[in-house]
């Protein structure tokens, strides 16, 4: 049904200490320095639409205090905002202050989503800059940083602020009215989605947060103690570290990053007989650990559950979600560090349990899709394990028994290829992968005979490469548009060559392309839109997705219909997409009591 649409703008106090950035949306919201002190409606379905500072026009149209704006008008519409998730929740901190009706029955739609998915910059500045040719300035706004709504007025500012906030309102439609046909309605739902799981936030153990702060605390302590020159100089500083080895007499390392193949070989060397070297590293990693129990715990609502779930649609060029607000779910701790196991923090609601789902090698089955390998397609469509079928298809594995068992060495090392070589890596990168993927020890000449046997067993997959190359470099001064299966497209902006690369423009960034990273950038994004798909499936059909990490989903369901849950999410997480139809997928499912791999 068509909806009345609106665009709509906030604007709050902020400064360096009362910000999203250091408290969180729920925590910012509800400072007592936070002040909604005015919001913008303008009317996109009538005439009068293209609106100008100081001119009246027939559509509706408000720019004042909030508490003054008459919401009735926007029942039942469609409210189109830059940044949905904010303005959503600053007019639900409205509702709770009395300032505005809890039953508008409102769609939220957001324009920065909107511009992501097609390929643009998430600002509305660069949005506006790169899909409207329109600049929009924002010293506005920097300038308001700690100025409160009656010091802006005494100073003279409320036109500007007024006709400052209207434009960007009207920006915001302009691009809605400009590019909405474009954003498919299954977007939008996983839009929407993504900003209701960041609204309700995820369900903590307080009493286990507070026990994991106390031990990062601690490990902490031990560290810096046993740090000579603690208290005198940084603890990271390459002075001091130089000094104490000059002392010691040991030799100073080229690099100190803890995955440097010539740090790691000197921490091996040299910390057994010096625990100083490895206390510098360990208060480091436990130093990070604890800033992130540290915002967690800063992210916990009064009613037990945090907001840290939050990400970005479309967040990456290739449409997957990337994690951001201060805390990052995308990328915490397996298993324990330090006594912390930090994923059983995350626990469902009491009388719940949590279903979790995992699409299991969802890249390395649609690349072969992509490539159109239906010989190792066939042997994955029989239930073989994606890492045998890489060994039978490719590594002249011929057994009857299953490889994982049968030969432990070949199954790490093909699992280090399926996982590390798929798009185009080197043999020096391919040594660090295979050691971090799959626990495999390579020299830099085994490296380069398995990178060469990886491509010339695979030619399929490097013939992928190679056409996807070609048509790019073919749009030399142009943009590359890459259909994918689901109807969305890859947009490759302004390519050119430039030093012995070739690059472009993907949302806003400049980066450089080959082969495989567009084979990489395909096979993802193509990852990205099935997964989706099964978000919305299993919205569909009734439960609730507490948060996602890459291509897992975590979902709260009342522990008396767990194992039915479980059953029918792993028919759901295996089922292909209709668009897809012949791709093989599999799926992982557990019941569990906290978050847990």
């Amino acid at each position: 049904m068509s909806r009345r649409t609106y665009a709509l703008d906030f604007e709050t106090y902020y400064d360096r200490e009362v910000s999203i950035t250091t408290l969180g949306t729920y925590g910012y919201l509800h400072h007592p320095h936070c002040h909604v002190y005015m919001v913008a409606v303008m009317e996109l379905e009538s005439p009068g639409y293209e609106w100008e500072p100081g001119v009246d026009k027939e559509a509706f149209s408000y720019c004042g205090e909030p508490e003054n704006m008459p919401w009735e008008t926007l029942r039942g519409a469609r409210v189109v905002a830059h940044n949905a998730s904010f303005d959503e929740a600053v007019f639900e901190r409205l509702v709770e202050q009395g300032k505005a009706p809890a039953d508008l029955n409102l769609e939220w739609c957001c324009t920065a989503d909107m511009a992501a998915y097609l390929g643009a910059p998430r600002s509305l500045k660069e949005a506006c800059q790169l899909l409207l040719g329109k600049y929009i300035s924002k010293e506005t706004r920097d300038e308001m940083r700690g100025i409160t709504w009656a010091e802006a007025v005494d100073r003279g500012w409320e036109q500007k602020l007024k006709d400052y906030c209207m434009f960007d309102t009207l920006m915001c439609g302009q691009l809605w009215k400009e590019y909405s046909h474009k954003w498919p309605e299954h977007e939008r739902r996983i839009s929407a989605h993504t900003r209701r799981m960041a609204r309700e936030g995820i369900h903590v153990d307080r009493a286990i947060l507070e026990e994991s702060r106390r031990k990062a605390a601690a490990v902490l302590i031990d560290a810096r103690d046993s740090i000579p020159w603690a208290g005198r100089a940084p603890l990271t500083s390459h002075k001091a570290i130089a000094a104490q080895c000059a002392l010691e007499g040991i030799p100073m390392p080229s690099s100190l990053a803890k995955d440097n193949p010539n740090t790691i070989k000197w921490m091996e060397t040299y910390g057994g007989e010096h625990p100083w070297i490895q206390a510098i590293y360990t208060h480091r990693s436990a130093n990070t650990l604890l800033e992130k129990l540290n915002t967690l715990s800063e992210r916990v609502r009064p009613d037990g559950d945090a907001e840290v779930n939050r990400l970005l649609y479309c967040g990456a060029g290739t449409g997957r979600f990337s994690g951001f607000g201060g805390f990052n779910m995308q990328n915490m701790y397996r298993g324990e560090r330090y006594g912390v196991d930090m994923r059983r923090i995350f626990i469902p609601h009491p009388g719940n349990v949590f279903i979790i789902s995992d699409l299991a090698q969802i890249e390395a089955r649609v690349a072969l899709y992509l490539a159109g390998d239906e010989k190792q397609l066939n042997l994955l469509r029989d239930g073989t394990s994606i890492y045998e079928v890489h060994a039978r298809a490719t590594m002249g594995y011929t057994g009857t028994a299953p490889l994982k068992s049968a030969d432990p060495d070949l199954y790490r090392l093909a699992k280090a290829r399926v996982l590390g070589l798929g798009y185009g890596c080197g043999a020096a990168k391919f040594m660090l992968l295979a050691k971090t993927m799959a626990g495999v020890d390579l020299t830099l000449s085994q490296a380069k005979v398995q990178v060469a046997d990886f491509r010339r067993k695979n030619a399929m997959l490097v013939n992928l490469w190679s056409n996807l190359e070609k048509h790019f470099k073919r749009h030399n001064g142009q943009d590359f548009h890459v259909p994918l299966y689901s109807g969305r497209e890859l947009i490759y902006r302004d390519i050119h060559p430039f030093a012995g690369e070739w690059r472009a423009t993907v949302q806003g960034r400049v980066s450089a392309y080959y082969g495989g990273k567009l084979c990489e950038n395909v096979t993802q994004a193509t990852a990205r839109d099935i997964f989706c798909c099964m978000l919305l499936a299993l919205e569909d059909a009734g439960y609730i997705c507490r948060f996602h990490v890459h291509d897992e989903v975590v979902l709260e369901v009342p522990e008396a219909e767990a194992e039915f849950a479980a059953k029918e999410v792993q028919q759901i997480m295996s089922t292909t997409p209709e668009w897809m139809p012949s791709c093989p997928l599999a799926a992982e499912t557990i019941i569990s009591t906290h978050y847990c791999k």
